[in-house]
């Protein structure tokens, strides 16, 4: 995917911000632990089964193979559908009733992240030539520092100001918005 130069700043930056989201959003489980247990009255071992292990379980199976499909096929629209699917999932996890349907959410969530960094990486070694690579990379991998920072601060404003649920409404609807955008 040949990127004229004026335009590598736009692709690294639209790449960062939903790196960003990525690592936003997966931090609005830990963050909120306490008003979900409640909300939903789980155990302290389902929030740590929905916590860490459904998302981790699902994210492990499925990167492999969408980094082999971005080998394949195209890079930004499957970069797209990821961040899309992994964004209406946050929204689930506001809109879950129960425990069930917060674990399958955090499941779905955990499928798109992993179809996040495979094709983001791919589109980075497309765009930047050699010699500038190690600079993107680096740019780009501060999604994760800022996206974890952003979820402690954004998740737990929004959650004492509303209810524990806002957060995900608003984080997931950015992600689809970016999501359309990146398509």
């Amino acid at each position: 995917m040949p990127v004229r130069h004026g335009n590598r700043g736009w692709v690294l930056g639209m790449l960062c911000f939903v790196y960003v989201l990525n690592f936003l959003d997966r931090q609005l489980v830990s963050i909120l632990a306490k008003p979900i247990q409640d909300g939903l009255q789980i155990t302290d071992s389902q929030l740590g089964y929905v916590t860490g292990f459904y998302f981790a379980l699902f994210y492990c199976f499925i990167a492999i193979p969408v980094g082999w499909l971005a080998d394949r096929s195209n890079r930004v629209k499957i970069l797209s559908l990821a961040c899309g699917l992994w964004s209406g999932a946050t929204v689930a996890c506001g809109i879950a009733g129960n425990y069930g349907q917060l674990a399958a959410a955090r499941m779905a969530v955990g499928i798109g992240e992993a179809g996040g960094v495979p094709p983001s990486y791919a589109i980075i070694s497309d765009t930047f030539p050699r010699e500038k690579r190690g600079t993107a990379m680096g740019i780009f991998n501060l999604g994760p520092p800022i996206g974890s920072a952003l979820g402690v601060a954004f998740g737990a404003s929004l959650a004492a100001a509303y209810d524990w649920r806002v957060p995900f409404y608003v984080v997931g609807a950015i992600g689809v918005v970016t999501a359309l955008v990146v398509y």
